[in-house]
C-alpha cells in the first residue's frame, strides 16, 4: 500500500511542477500538502489547512473523516488556472480521488471533478472555500 501512495504522490508532484501555473507558490504548496495528507489517510493534517470558520467546514470535516474510515485514499490534483485578488487566490483544480474500500473484496471507486478552491494569501494561508463538496462525500 505504501508504494501505491508514494507513486500517487510522485504523480501529483510531477503534475504540479510540470505545469506553468500562475499563482502563489504558498497556495500550491498548501494544496499539495492537503493531497498528501488525504493520500496518507491523515484527516487531521488534511483538515488543518482549511479555515475552520469557512461556511461548510463542519460538513467537509464529517465527509473527510467518513471517507478515511471507510476507504484508503489516493489523491491527485492538477492545477488548471488561478486568479488573484488582494488577500486571496482562487484556483481551479482537476481533483482525482481513488478510494479503495477497507472491507475485504470491497469496491474501488474513482472520482474526478473540477474543484474551485479559495486560499488566503499571507504568512499563514488557509483554504476558505471549497466547491463542490461532492468530491469528498463518503
Amino acid at each position: 500500500m505504501t508504494r501505491r501512495v508514494c507513486l500517487a504522490l510522485l504523480a501529483a508532484a510531477r503534475n504540479l511542477f510540470a505545469q506553468d501555473v500562475p499563482g502563489d507558490a504558498a497556495s500550491l504548496k498548501l494544496l499539495t500538502r492537503v493531497a498528501e495528507a488525504l493520500s496518507e489517510n491523515n484527516t487531521s493534517e488534511a483538515l488543518h489547512y482549511f479555515d475552520r470558520h469557512m461556511r461548510s467546514f463542519d460538513t467537509l470535516e464529517a465527509n473527510v473523516n467518513a471517507l478515511s474510515a471507510k476507504y484508503l485514499i489516493a489523491c491527485s490534483i492538477e492545477f488548471l488556472e488561478a486568479s488573484t485578488t488582494p488577500g486571496s487566490e482562487t484556483l481551479q483544480l482537476d481533483w482525482f480521488l481513488q478510494l479503495r474500500s477497507k472491507a475485504e473484496d470491497g469496491p474501488l471507486v474513482r472520482r474526478r471533478e473540477r474543484v474551485t478552491v479559495t486560499v488566503t494569501t499571507g504568512s499563514h494561508p488557509r483554504i476558505t472555500a471549497f466547491a463542490p463538496l461532492s468530491i469528498l462525500t463518503p
